[in-house]
């Protein structure tokens, strides 16, 4: 049996709460040639997010295994400083059976559990997964985001008052 969190995640989720108010959305700089769009590379990820989560005791950690039928799957853990985590299984499916397919399958498979973990959003839509799933994903606008954005800071304010933290 899969295990998902550690057995308390009160302190992780405060952290998260408040590093997350804090994320910045990833610049789509990438090109996907193929589909004529772009897209927020893993590195841009990284560094939308990972001040924040530094900054509150996070960290991230990402590792491949396989399951019982062989099966290769991403396995992506958020820690605390306080020795609670979370984590989440994503398959690695990959079309191509060669080296580079299975690493590009590893990639994407890393920056969407890591994206999905943390909260990090693409500044406009992030449609590099046609290739995945043959449909365009929606737009997020930036004055929603900002909407939710301030939503979270109320959200941190009143923890921060009734916790004490």
């Amino acid at each position: 049996m899969k295990e998902y969190q550690s057995a308390e995640v009160k302190e992780l989720f405060a952290a998260l709460c408040k590093a997350q108010s804090e994320i910045k959305h990833a610049d789509k700089k990438e090109s996907n040639s193929f589909f004529k769009s772009k897209y927020a590379d893993l590195p841009l990820c990284f560094d939308a997010s990972r001040p924040a989560l530094v900054k509150h005791g996070l960290s991230v950690i990402q590792i491949s295994d396989f399951d019982e039928a062989n099966n290769l799957f991403l396995v992506t853990q958020l820690n605390h400083t306080s020795g609670q985590w979370i984590r989440g299984y994503y398959p690695v499916i990959s079309t191509k059976q060669d080296p580079q397919g299975i690493g590009s399958a590893i990639t994407y498979a890393r920056r969407y559990a890591y994206n999905a973990l943390v909260g990090v959003a693409a500044i406009d839509e992030d449609d590099d997964g046609n290739a995945a799933s043959g449909n365009k994903a929606p737009t997020m606008a930036s004055d929603h985001f900002d909407k939710h954005k301030k939503k979270w800071n109320k959200l941190v304010v009143s923890f921060s008052i009734v916790t004490g933290k």
